[in-house]
């Protein structure tokens, strides 16, 4: 039987050629020399992480340590500065000219001529310098004088003034013994928190609040002249330093610097607007003949000691502040000849307020200091905080006693 052709498919292995074997074993080594050099590359970045933390953990160590030092040097330039002021004061009231060598006879009896000294002593490892001005800028007086003292140690530097009166006890502002002073019945409404230290019926025989005194010829009618232009500040700023002091009117609109002993006139009306700033640095008083009002969220910063005498009104509104990034009430005064309002939420003052007419503190305001006037009016959630040094350490707190005998300053404060 004639066989059959039968046909079987071949099997053909299939085999990889040599090159792609090869391939094959440098891709795994490839991959396992990647896996290696990324735990290389994460052991090197904790390295790096933990040495940042280090680093910085050491750096506030430091920062620490040397914070500690500079409280340690400026505490210790404080008490040396308190050490000079009471020196000097008991050299003063007692008479003493045999040991204090800058007391002679003469001032036995008058202080006024002690603007012309000054002195300094070694104390406790620093030393205090002592300096004299008149209580009211540019006067003196036989009986009151301000005393200046500066400390130093290690470097560290601190200051303090004091006003000193012969006549110790004899009239006492009252600033400095009532958070709140009115000549009508006093009466808070609306939730407002006033201090216990408050007096109905304090009518001075005359204003306490005198008229404003302007330098020069001001302006008449609201008509600028050359010695009294309205400000300008392309013109009356170096920078943002005041390098002028008398204005017709004046509206700030930027910051402005004032200086140690600067002292400004302004025929009509100081407005202080739109956040800006008024930075007075050392002693610094404005005058002004017509209304100061400072609006939405302006300040008056001070740095040093600051009055402000307005023969009109003064206003603070919506979240205005007077003297708050320092927050010292003995800083600051204000003089008011007609009426003081404190008009919105956060609207804040820090030093004493003196007006002739009402004082109107509303709307969660608050003045931390004293107040004295002829009414004060208080509502809708406002405070008084008393500081019985409000206003002591500025040019003008003598005006607070004046019709009411001679002068006693009570305290004294830092500046």
């Amino acid at each position: 039987m004639q066989g059959r052709l039968h046909w079987y498919p071949q099997c053909v292995p299939v085999q990889h050629s040599n090159r792609k074997k090869g391939e094959d074993i440098f891709l795994f080594h490839y991959l396992k020399n990647q896996k290696g050099i990324a735990a290389i590359m994460g052991v090197i970045a904790v390295i790096i992480i933990l040495g940042t933390i280090a680093m910085s953990f050491f750096a506030e160590t430091q920062q620490e340590h040397a914070g500690s030092a500079l409280t340690y040097t400026s505490a210790n330039a404080f008490m040396i500065t308190e050490s000079g002021i009471r020196y000097t004061e008991s050299c003063m009231q007692t008479n003493d000219i045999t040991n204090c060598n800058f007391l002679t006879a003469t001032h036995t009896s008058d202080w006024s001529t002690l603007t012309a000294e000054t002195f300094d002593r070694d104390f406790g490892g620093g030393n205090f310098s002592i300096t004299f001005q008149g209580v009211t800028t540019g006067t003196t007086d036989a009986d009151n004088v301000r005393v200046n003292s500066v400390g130093t140690f290690r470097g560290a530097i601190r200051e303090i003034g004091k006003n000193v009166t012969r006549a110790v006890g004899t009239v006492t502002c009252n600033l400095s013994t009532d958070g709140v002073s009115s000549c009508t019945t006093f009466s808070p409404h609306g939730g407002a928190t006033t201090p216990p230290e408050t007096e109905d019926g304090f009518c001075p025989s005359t204003p306490l609040v005198d008229a404003v005194s302007l330098d020069g010829t001001p302006c008449v009618g609201g008509i600028p002249t050359a010695e009294y232009p309205n400000y300008d500040p392309g013109t009356h700023l170096t920078g943002s330093n005041l390098n002028y002091f008398k204005f017709c009117s004046m509206t700030i609109s930027e910051t402005v610097n004032a200086a140690d002993g600067d002292v400004i006139y302004v025929k009509n009306d100081l407005t202080i607007e739109n956040s800006d700033l008024l930075i007075t640095n050392g002693t610094v008083s404005i005058n002004v003949g017509g209304d100061v009002l400072l609006k939405n969220s302006s300040e008056i910063q001070v740095n040093g000691d600051f009055t402000l005498h307005t023969d009109g009104n003064l206003t603070l509104n919506n979240g205005a502040k007077f003297n708050e990034t320092l927050g010292d009430p003995a800083k600051a005064l204000a003089l008011v000849g007609s009426d003081a309002t404190l008009n919105a939420t956060n609207a804040d003052f820090y030093g004493g307020l003196i007006a002739n007419g009402t004082v109107t503190i509303k709307n969660s305001s608050t003045l931390s200091g004293a107040v004295i006037a002829n009414s004060v009016i208080m509502n809708n959630k406002s405070t008084v905080v008393f500081d019985d040094d409000a206003g002591i350490d500025t040019s003008g707190y003598l005006e607070c006693t004046e019709g009411l005998g001679t002068a006693s300053p009570p305290d004294w404060g830092e500046g």
